[in-house]
């Protein structure tokens, strides 16, 4: 089993993620610290899970870092993590669409005086 297989594995058995996305970039990395030939050592993950309710960021990474102690023994060396509850997606979500709602308004032409009502 590689890595990878691995880190998807291990969080999704103890963290039960509704999105969980494991993108090896040790290539990116090589002849940095860490880095060893083969890859295996660098991954970016976005993980989405109800396990992160109510939890700090730290909190988080500290739980995502706590279920892969073995990897990070084994050659692990670093994570670009996000790490986030489903209510906290779904509020980024919204404010992204209610962001290009108020885009288009305000690209909406504005009466030149303002509007009297007698």
């Amino acid at each position: 089993m590689t890595m990878q297989e691995r880190i998807v594995a291990r969080l999704t058995a103890a963290l039960d993620p509704v999105l969980l996305d494991v993108v090896d970039e040790s290539d990116r990395h090589a002849g940095h610290a860490g880095a060893r030939e083969g890859g295996g050592t660098h991954y970016r993950i976005k993980l989405v899970s109800a396990a992160f309710e109510r939890k700090s960021r730290i909190e988080r990474h500290r739980l995502v870092y706590g279920v892969l102690t073995a990897e990070f023994a084994e050659g692990l060396h670093a994570l670009a993590l996000v790490a986030k509850a489903p209510q906290s997606e779904e509020r980024a979500v919204e404010d992204t669409e209610v962001l290009a709602v108020l885009k288009a308004v305000s690209d909406y032409p504005l009466p030149a005086s303002p509007i009297s009502v007698a």
